[in-house]
């Protein structure tokens, strides 16, 4: 009998997301299925069989229809009429989606195809854009209307920015119409905070699995001489006292602002950014390094072993891969009480607030309740108190291994796919 085919849909062959999609075709290959990658953007991957939706053209008519009309996720329809003949031609067993917004996809055309052709399907959440009328976080805006309604969005501005038109009462309506009575669907979200959202979303009513992403913690140890096994504390790279923070686009949502005020609050660290733009890197204070998006994977490692610690301020994520990429690297994490952050650190959000303190120090770094440079620094100052014992870095990749290897992820989902698929062990 041949392979089951599972086609993976994502925006992008690269960044976090489309190396958690690779990631997981590439455990459904080992698990003796058969994976075709579909993507807008970046390099295909070179493991399995891929197909490109679309061209730079279309995501640029559909950046300009989303700015002008504010219909995001409902331009494309040439490229997503072409992609859906070649699915005619690969006739996939099971569709696996990952984000369906950044401009390269139809989604009423998509979720159309799917209910006629009854294909199961899966869908790993990696934000809330699924159901709402436009944004793909609302915590900034303290807004609840995806609850009920979206309209008179306060997030028009934001991405998907819409220049001119509000139309998010909407996309909320042709989402609900084109998301629900999908037979065969599950929904996967990567944290416990977002699937409670979905929970209280139009989405309630499929199936809803929690799964973490996970990372690859054999190649981010601390040290290269630990790859792939535990030895003794030696072999760790030596502390260069940076704070380290790392995002893509490093905007306001992001905590850029916040970070450059720490670093002047402190002005006896180095501070270390990565994912500036030239614009950014102008207004750096004298103890911070700015540099541009890194896509190696290897300078990341470096940079991460080498930090005293992590610094993400980020105001709105779901479970940010940064932070278990440094904890494995053996470099402690402070962060925001934000999304599911403080779950990789081993609390919930709520319980993490309910403490009623500025921040938390926890067994793999901080995390902060109180969204303020001051509250940022005096969590540095404790978390590399609390760290500078020298078995730290073997202890934070001890917890990788236990709570964020990604072949516990793959393992889950390939049992998802024998659902989806009927098949039973």
């Amino acid at each position: 009998m041949s392979a089951k085919t599972i086609c993976f849909i994502n925006t992008s062959a690269g960044g976090s997301h489309g190396a958690i999609t690779r990631e997981l075709a590439v455990g459904a290959s080992a698990a003796g299925y058969s994976p075709i990658a579909a993507y807008s953007r970046g390099n295909p991957p070179g493991e399995f069989a891929s197909v490109r939706i679309g061209s730079d053209m279309d995501m640029r008519l559909a950046g300009l229809t989303t700015r002008l009309r504010d219909n995001h996720g409902f331009a494309n329809a040439r490229a997503t009429r072409r992609f859906l003949s070649k699915l005619d031609e690969i006739k996939p067993d099971l569709l696996h989606l990952h984000n369906l917004h950044g401009y390269y996809i139809n989604v009423e055309m998509l979720f159309s195809y799917i209910k006629k052709n009854e294909l199961p399907a899966v869908w790993t959440l990696h934000d809330c854009w699924a159901f709402t009328g436009h944004c793909s976080h609302f915590v900034r805006a303290n807004c609840d209307k995806w609850r009920t309604l979206c309209h008179a969005c306060p997030m028009k501005r934001e991405y998907p920015a819409s220049l001119l038109l509000d139309n998010s009462e909407r996309n909320y309506r042709r989402k609900r119409s084109a998301f629900t009575n999908v037979p065969n669907l599950r929904i996967v979200a990567p944290s416990d905070w977002l699937a409670e959202n979905v929970r209280r979303s139009f989405l309630r009513d499929y199936p809803l699995s929690v799964i973490p992403n996970g990372v690859d913690t054999n190649a981010f140890t601390p040290s290269d001489e630990m790859m792939g096994a535990m030895h003794s504390t030696t072999h760790c790279v030596v502390k260069d006292g940076s704070i380290l923070s790392i995002a893509a686009p490093f905007d306001e949502r992001k905590g850029f602002t916040d970070i450059i005020e720490t670093a002047k609050l402190l002005p006896n660290k180095r501070f270390i950014l990565i994912g500036l733009t030239d614009k950014q890197k102008k207004l750096l204070p004298s103890n911070a390094e700015g540099y541009g998006r890194i896509n190696d994977r290897a300078q990341i490692i470096r940079f991460c072993r080498k930090a005293s610690l992590l610094l993400n301020a980020t105001y709105e994520d779901t479970y940010p891969t940064v932070n278990m990429e440094a904890i494995a690297c053996g470099t402690p994490a402070v962060s925001y009480n934000t999304g599911g952050c403080a779950e990789q650190q081993g609390l919930s959000l709520q319980s993490a607030a309910l403490s009623g303190r500025r921040f938390i120090q926890t067994q793999v770094g901080a995390i902060v309740n109180e969204k303020s440079p001051a509250a940022l620094a005096e969590a540095i100052a404790q978390t590399e108190l609390s760290f500078a014992r020298p078995d730290a870095s073997e202890l934070l990749h001890l917890f990788s291994l236990k709570h964020f290897d990604r072949n516990k992820a793959v393992s889950a989902y390939v049992d998802i796919y024998k659902e989806g698929l009927g098949i039973m062990d």
